[in-house]
């Protein structure tokens, strides 16, 4: 899947062609409120995506394209879900990682209500792409965090790595855990690497 742009308008329609259970789960990890689903909006949402020539068709013979389809599965049959925490001292960012059985996707949350969503080219694991992330945004000599939260069916667990103002560096695993010093980026993020794939099931699917 390439790069993709949605709305909230457009993912909440897009949501509801999911059932229920599927529809709340998703709709509370993309922290969606009930001032995204009125019918006008929902409406709205659908001819974004049918203009676009993201979704053809009316009703039960509605047709998604397939970047579309792939972020619909995302989001409803995850095997594993993980927000992104993403902090320094005066910026906040967050991102979701979505895998499910034919891919995965990471999605952040943008200005305006819309949602960026880029694909994850086949070969990479979960592990491999989250320290990607933590190495491209503790890159910088500042005090950063990169916090790691993870759902799947067999549990969730969470890890995290620091950049601190001495320099140094800590890796989380698990809450309840203690700090594990780092004296460089590449140990830390080993360390970090380490304690992702200690979390349940598919994160090094």
């Amino acid at each position: 899947m390439e790069k993709l742009a949605l709305t909230s308008g457009e993912l909440a329609f897009l949501l509801t062609l999911a059932d229920a259970d599927q529809r709340r789960t998703a709709w509370a990890r993309l922290r969606l409120t009930e001032q995204n689903s009125g019918e006008l909006l929902l409406r709205e949402g659908l001819g974004s995506l049918t203009v676009r020539g993201l979704a053809t068709g009316t009703g039960t013979e509605l047709t998604l394209a397939a970047p579309l389809a792939a972020v619909l599965r995302g989001l409803t049959e995850p095997v594993l879900w993980v927000e992104v925490s993403l902090l320094t001292g005066d910026t906040a960012d967050a991102a979701h990682l979505y895998v499910h059985d034919r891919g995965m996707f990471l999605l952040a949350p943008r200005a305006y209500g819309t949602f960026e969503i880029q694909g994850v080219r086949a070969g990479v694991s979960p592990v491999e792409l989250l320290v990607s992330v933590a190495r491209r945004y503790l890159g910088e000599p500042r005090p950063a965090l990169v916090a790691c939260r993870s759902e799947s069916a067999s549990g969730g667990g969470t890890a995290a790595v620091a950049a601190l103002a001495d320099g140094g560096w800590r890796v989380l695993r698990g809450e309840a855990d203690p700090r594990q010093p780092a004296a460089t980026l590449d140990e830390a993020l080993r360390l970090f690497g380490e304690a992702l794939a200690s979390l349940p099931t598919a994160v090094t699917a």
